[in-house]
Formats: structure tokens, C-alpha cells, sequence
């Protein structure tokens, strides 16, 4: 009987030796837990104002001040030296300042409808950019120096007031997207050929006499926007975009005579007018045409 109750008791203390483990294994989990959360809400804060990111700055990696009638950018921004992702879009921006340039980990920009005339050179110093959206405001120029974006693969500058691009823009060799499409643009480098990764290529509603013959190097392109200009007419070497499935050139020119497109095995989107003339035989399967 003893003995029983000898053996009960270990098994007892055994038990309760065993709920206090859990217990206070469950407890480190859950303070890990917690930290873990906490660290990761941290890490992923999106800043609202510069007053409240200038509170912490080497925490902050998105900051987003828009719809503020902002019109300047505080120089203190360079103190933000994690910043990832800067969101300064529908404001009243005239002018970035220089100091723009020492955000060395700035991956997205969004400087889309403020009034920007220009651009600072100091653009160029942003060494780990992916993505420049500038779009809707006066740009009237393009700094030179924003062909240093070597990791820049979206750009979009549409609805602007340029009537020339630098060629330096032909050395962002990591390029996919490109908008350029509403401004006043008479010509492009003739090396824009060297944007190889490009994909997406948007030129539509400038007033464009002609396109360089280096396009037919954009081997990768589908998309291939070049309606409402002023050709002179269409280079043959847009035949050479076989990975091509949607060209507008609609009112691009009066009378304009398409090349032998049936190569473009891979089209499916064609956009003209009652002025393009197109082969006598369009014979390119799923091929849409698209009267505007």
C-alpha cells in the first residue's frame, strides 16, 4: 500500500514537472511570438508625415506623403538611409532637393502629378532604384544623369512636356517598362535599340516624325504603343520583333504603308486607322484588328 502510494506521488511530481516544462516552454514561444510580430509590424510601417519619420529615422523604409499639398521635400530626407519606398504623389512639388540622391536603398519612387519642371542630377545617384514613376507633371527635360539607374526597370514619364529624351536613357540596360507616351517628343535616340529587356514600350501621342531603325533590336518587346504622331513612315525593322503581341498605329501618319507584318507570328493585338495601309494578306493566327 505504501508502496502505491510512493509510486503515486512520483508520478504526481512527475506530471507537474511536466506542466511547469510547457508551461514555460509556451511562454518563451509566446514572447518570441510577440517579438517576432512586433519586430516584423516595425519592418513593415508605413510612415505617413516626415515629422513622424524623422522620429526614427534609420527605421523607416516606406514612407507615403500624399495628397498634403506638399510642396517641397525636406533636405533631412538623406537621413532616412533605409528608406526603401518613398511615395510623394498628387502634391504641389516644384523642385527635389538634392539631397534626394543620398537615399542609397531607394527601390520605388512615385513622384506621379506634382509640378515638376526638372529633375536634380543627383537622380542619378540612386544606385538601387527599380522603379521612377514621374508621370503627370512639367518636365520640359531629362537629366543626363538618369542613365545611371542601371537597376531601373520601370519608368513611366508620360503626360509631361518633353520634346527630346537624353541618350543616356538608351544605357538603362535593365529596363522593361517604358512610358513616354502625351509629350511633345520629335524624335528618339537613335540607340534606343540597346534597351535589349525592354518589354513594354509606350510612344503614343507625341509628334514623332520617325523611329529609329535600331528598334528592331528589341527582341523582348510586346507591347509596342507608337499611334497618334507624325510618321514620315514605319521601318522595316519592326519585323523583327517576333515576340510582339500588340502594336498600335493609329494615327500615326497619313498614309502609311505596314511592312510585311506576317512574321509577327506572335501578334494579336493590331490597332490602325482608315490612313494605315496594311498588307493584302494578313495571314497571322488570332491576329485581331483593331479599327479606331
Amino acid at each position: 500500500m505504501k508502496i502505491n502510494c510512493f509510486e503515486n506521488m512520483v508520478q504526481l511530481d512527475f506530471v507537474k514537472s511536466l506542466a511547469i516544462i510547457f508551461s514555460f516552454a509556451f511562454f518563451l514561444f509566446s514572447f518570441k511570438s510577440n517579438d517576432c510580430i512586433a519586430q516584423f509590424k516595425s519592418q513593415n510601417k508605413i510612415y505617413k508625415t516626415f515629422e513622424e519619420a524623422f522620429k526614427n529615422p534609420l527605421e523607416v523604409k516606406h514612407l507615403r506623403v500624399t495628397y498634403s499639398q506638399l510642396k517641397s521635400v525636406p533636405p533631412e530626407i538623406a537621413s532616412l538611409k533605409n528608406l526603401e519606398i518613398l511615395e510623394l504623389n498628387n502634391n504641389f512639388i516644384k523642385a527635389l532637393c538634392p539631397e534626394i540622391g543620398q537615399l542609397k536603398k531607394l527601390k520605388k519612387l512615385n513622384l506621379f502629378k506634382n509640378k515638376l519642371q526638372i529633375l536634380p542630377k543627383e537622380i542619378g545617384l540612386l544606385e538601387s532604384l527599380e522603379i521612377l514613376t514621374i508621370s503627370s507633371n512639367d518636365l520640359i527635360i531629362l537629366p543626363p544623369e538618369i542613365g545611371k539607374l542601371y537597376k531601373l526597370k520601370r519608368l513611366s514619364v508620360k503626360f509631361n512636356l518633353l520634346d527630346s529624351i537624353p541618350n543616356s536613357i538608351c544605357d538603362l540596360s535593365s529596363l522593361k517598362y517604358l512610358d513616354l507616351s502625351f509629350n511633345q517628343l520629335r524624335q528618339l535616340p537613335e540607340d534606343i535599340g540597346q534597351l535589349e529587356q525592354l518589354e513594354f514600350f509606350y510612344l503614343g501621342d507625341n509628334i514623332l516624325l520617325t523611329i529609329p531603325k535600331s528598334i528592331g533590336n528589341l527582341y523582348h518587346i510586346k507591347q509596342l504603343y507608337i499611334g497618334r504622331n507624325e510618321l514620315k513612315n514605319f521601318p522595316n525593322e519592326i519585323c523583327n520583333l517576333t515576340s510582339l503581341k500588340e502594336l498600335d498605329v493609329a494615327f500615326s501618319g497619313v498614309l502609311l504603308r505596314l511592312p510585311n507584318i506576317n512574321v509577327l507570328r506572335n501578334l494579336e493585338y493590331l490597332y490602325v486607322n482608315g490612313t494605315i495601309i496594311l498588307p493584302n494578306f494578313v495571314t497571322i493566327p488570332r491576329l485581331t484588328v483593331v479599327q479606331l
